[in-house]
């Protein structure tokens, strides 16, 4: 069995403000902050099963 650590409380604060300013810059429509998130844009759709991958895939 593999045991993981319970990240601190420094660690979880921080990962909750990712989320929740990325979650503010969708709702604003920030797409540059919000595609600065992540070191590289992609995006899935499960229902239809679309994939757009990379920046300029996405921003289309």
């Amino acid at each position: 069995m593999t045991e993981f650590a319970i990240p601190g409380p420094e660690v979880l604060a921080a990962r909750q403000k990712l989320v929740l300013d990325h979650f503010r810059d969708e709702v604003t429509q920030d797409w540059d902050a919000t595609l600065s998130t992540f070191p590289h844009p992609h995006y899935e759709v499960v229902a239809t099963m679309t994939v757009h991958d990379g920046d300029g895939a996405v921003r289309g």
